[in-house]
């Protein structure tokens, strides 16, 4: 008999006597009952100071460490609009002749964040394209010289790593060149920096960067951002798979990276006709959030949030890609459960009572501080909530769904987070005062390490019910996926609790586990 694991993801962990809940595998030898799937476990990270080694910002040591021992594969680094003067390599267009190179390029913030992610992912030889792990890159902050009415960069605040809203440099919708080669282009460049040693400018010259890093995955654009439009998006898709195959064959491009509930914009972009080479994107992503807090019976809901996405998104997209672009695989890269009573009730009553009614998002709720308000920043985790762990089993629950359905991929949303100047504390798998990781980076680490990261496992159909009778409509509280790692020959089994109350768990009629949990 090979090794068995059980993975348990239980936001409330106690052993109690009363009504149990049954699972019985159907068969652990016959595996054609079941399914084989590649789906990772994985995380997104955003940059922000907590990256850049800078005192304002969540502890970087932390952030490192976090990574290294995370495990997991197509890791997401999104470098983002709020800070332009790093994510963006070319403020100002190219500048070269045919006998001067171009001056206008300046990656110096970016490089260094850069090092420190792929190191912390890939090892010590990241520079030199080798990997113990995968990396998904993002690139969706563009230049704004290349849209009608963007911001000057002369404008922007000079300090690198001030936050500047998630709307202050997204401005301008219409290019100044509808075919969007100029974009492709500049994307291009980015990628043979840092995959492929250097880049050669608009006018020929070689710049060397001496970078070889591995992207396994490159992400274009991002949630529709400067209302790029289906049609534009597809144009803009096009244009830019073109140019960085020119220069790097090997990366495989994501898209649409769409976020809204309506499936019509991710339709349009996976159908090959809409095309200009006929060619779907190789992985198809989406993003999906639900809002949950104040009490465990809140957290319960966002369980049935996901159900509705599951039957409303996921399976309605399968459906399409299995019609339209069979060979197209699906991520889930930015999986968010935002939490509406992230702070430390007592640090965010202090800021309240210091600063007043302007430093709450919600003036007829004082729960937490607007975390883009920089007199937000000395807020604290609540480590009191249960909605950490709650999210926790959230994307578990969500994971095991996915890889039902076969996805490449199910990303966490997000490594790290915090008040001003970091952002999004609602989602954060690390405590942004401390770095102490939080129950949601347990939960992407421990299905990374158990279900094997990318490598091939079968999952088996298991049944689920009370061991005694219940009232009707009693919804059955836990999740369980027994899986079989194809490359060992190891079975576990996935439970997730979807409630705040303790539950009991047999599993019948198995030699290979034990009688209860």
């Amino acid at each position: 008999m090979r090794g068995f694991a059980v993975t348990c993801l239980a936001w409330y962990a106690q052993r109690v006597s009363g009504d149990t809940v049954g699972i019985q595998v159907e068969s652990w030898d016959n595996k054609n009952r079941g399914i084989t799937v590649n789906t990772a476990s994985t995380i997104e990270v955003d940059i922000m100071p907590f990256l850049a080694r800078v005192s304002e910002g969540g502890p970087f040591k932390a952030y490192q460490k976090s990574l290294q021992e995370l495990g997991a594969e197509f890791v997401r680094f999104a470098p983002w609009y709020p800070y332009p003067l790093v994510a963006v390599t070319e403020l100002y267009p190219p500048d070269c002749t045919a006998s001067k190179p171009s001056t206008n390029w300046n990656s110096t913030l970016f490089d260094g964040i850069m090092k420190d992610f792929m190191e912390a992912v890939c090892g010590p030889d990241a520079v030199k394209g080798k990997c113990l792990r995968s990396v998904a890159q993002q690139l969706s902050t563009m230049p704004s010289w290349l849209y009608i009415d963007g911001v000057d960069p002369k404008t922007i605040n000079p300090d690198p790593w001030q936050y500047n809203g998630f709307g202050d440099y997204n401005k301008g919708t219409k290019l100044h060149d509808e075919t969007c080669v100029p974009m492709a282009q500049y994307m291009a460049r980015i990628v043979a920096w840092y995959t492929t040693g250097g880049f050669h400018d608009t006018c020929g010259h070689f710049h060397d960067s001496g970078l070889h890093y591995n992207w396994t995955v490159l992400s274009i654009l991002n949630e529709n951002e400067r209302n790029t439009g289906t049609a534009r998006y597809t144009i803009c898709f096009d244009a830019i798979r073109k140019e960085v195959e020119k220069v790097n064959s090997y990366i495989t491009l994501a898209g649409p990276e769409y976020a809204g509930d309506d499936v019509e914009y991710t339709e349009y972009v996976m159908d090959p006709k809409n095309h200009k080479d006929g060619r779907a994107p190789d992985v198809i992503s989406i993003h999906a959030a639900w809002t949950a807090g104040g009490s465990n019976k809140a957290f319960e809901n966002w369980f049935d949030g996901f159900d509705k996405t599951y039957v409303g998104r996921v399976a309605g997209l399968n459906a399409k890609r299995d019609q339209v672009a069979p060979t197209s695989s699906f991520i889930l890269n930015e999986f968010i459960p935002f939490m509406n009573d992230w702070c430390d009730e007592e640090s965010a009553a202090s800021l309240f009572a210091e600063h007043g009614d302007c430093l709450a998002r919600d003036p007829q709720s004082h729960r937490c501080p607007s975390w883009e308000n920089p007199k937000s920043n000395p807020v604290k985790i609540n480590r009191k909530t249960m909605g950490w762990s709650s999210s926790a089993a959230l994307f578990a629950y969500g994971y095991g769904k996915l890889a039902l359905a076969g996805y490449k991929a199910a990303g966490a949303d997000q490594l790290i987070g915090g008040p001003w100047p970091d952002n999004e504390p609602a989602v954060s798998c690390l405590d942004w005062k401390t770095g102490e990781p939080n129950a949601k980076y347990y939960a992407v680490q421990m299905i990374a390490k158990h279900l094997a990261g990318a490598a091939p496992k079968t999952l088996l159909p298991a049944q689920v019910s009370w061991t005694t009778p219940q009232p009707n409509g009693t919804e059955m509280p836990i999740f369980a996926l027994p899986y079989v790692l194809e490359y060992t020959g190891q079975r576990g089994l996935l439970l997730v609790s979807k409630v705040s109350t303790p539950v009991n768990i047999q599993v019948l009629n198995s030699k290979e586990m034990g009688a209860q949990l």
